[in-house]
């Protein structure tokens, strides 16, 4: 009778300690989880040749240090391309911006769209891009080089914004033991694309350019790793890749008040009293351009004043360019434009459209 009592008290015992031990468990989880989350992945090793990042993109960076809390500087920055672009990398880019520079007033977004290449995001780009006029466009896409050079030649055309290009990131490499021809020759187009023609694009039209794929191979080799380890499939970016992406862009994002190489002269400021001046009663200045700002001197504490303001004699509202089509809305059931681009033969007017599907086919 007593032998059965100890081990009915034992059995007891046994019980509460492994309750306790799943209520521990419970509690741990979430515990070990932030470790892990908060853990930060194996920074890549520093670029060598890195003094001239950030020299092709120094009107947005001196913007961004130069906004006080008095004086915050509006900067407008656009993420485009595809679904690399749509990814969370993007959002650590923008943290780091907005930790760096507090006082400055951003404004960003992220148009990309998945699954559309060079030779398709060229007709939503006219609804996305170039109405929106950033200030720095960060931009990587797929795709034929024509349609590449294309949007980023209609960059230059229609804006002022400065272009930062990134280079594609690897996610194959050859082992060299029987590997699949048509691998090798993507892989081998990629390099070529992204070290040879990417660079050259970039110095035809004065982009900063984010080589990333020789840093990716180097960092892959550095921590023994596989490409595929830093992909959730067989190009999309996991966390660890999504990490990576975001520290090798972030560099190129760099104010450099002393910087050797002259700023590209996209914008020109005017300074009414000096460099313009009123002649009866009239402010008039000469300028070859696609946008002018008015910005009101700080010092003016005056009661509000009316001007009439006219481009080449007539009213900004009677030149059809300057009026552009919002992107379509979206596909049913897939994140895409259901048209394309809209475009317009007669002179545009504020006006809203909707289409309706009233029958289709499989053609």
């Amino acid at each position: 009778m007593a032998k059965h009592q100890r081990n009915s008290r034992k059995s007891k015992i046994y019980r509460y300690l492994w309750l306790l031990f799943l209520c521990l468990s419970f509690l741990l989880v979430p515990l070990i989880k932030k470790i892990a989350a908060d853990t930060p992945f194996p920074p890549p090793a520093p670029i060598e040749n890195n003094a001239t990042f950030g020299a092709r993109i120094q009107r947005t960076m001196g913007l961004l240090a130069a906004s006080t809390p008095t004086d915050r500087r509006q900067v407008r920055i656009l993420f485009y391309g595809q679904s690399i672009t749509q990814q969370d990398w993007w959002k650590d880019v923008v943290k780091d911006l907005r930790q760096r520079f507090p006082n400055a007033d951003l404004i960003v977004e992220n148009r990309a769209i998945g699954g559309f290449a060079a030779p398709i995001l060229i007709r939503p780009s006219e609804h996305d891009l170039y109405p929106f006029y950033p200030d720095l466009l960060i931009f990587h896409v797929y795709g034929g080089d024509e349609d590449y050079e294309a949007i980023i030649a209609n960059v230059r055309r229609r804006t002022a914004s400065e272009i930062l290009l990134h280079s594609d990131h690897i996610d194959w490499m050859p082992t060299g033991n029987s590997d699949d021809p048509n691998s090798v020759s993507r892989y081998e187009w990629h390099n070529t694309h992204s070290t040879k023609w990417l660079p050259e694009l970039a110095d035809k039209y004065g982009c900063e350019i984010a080589e990333i794929r020789e840093p990716w191979m180097r960092y892959l080799k550095d921590n023994r790793l596989q490409p595929k380890q830093l992909l959730s499939d067989e190009i999309h970016l996991n966390d660890w890749g999504n990490f990576l992406l975001a520290a090798l862009i972030k560099p190129h994002l760099r104010y450099k008040p002393n910087s050797s190489q002259p700023p590209q002269d996209l914008v020109k400021t005017y300074t009414v009293g000096s460099d313009v001046k009123w002649q009866d009663g009239k402010l008039v200045l000469e300028f070859e351009g696609n946008r002018i700002d008015a910005i009101a001197d700080k010092t003016f504490n005056g009661k509000a004043m009316s001007a009439r303001i006219a481009i080449d004699g007539k009213k900004p509202s009677e030149f059809a360019e300057l009026y552009s089509i919002t992107r379509p809305s979206a596909s049913l059931g897939v994140p895409w434009p259901a048209i394309l681009q809209v475009s317009s033969q007669k002179p545009l007017i504020v006006e809203d459209w909707k289409a309706v599907i009233t029958d289709w086919s499989l053609d």
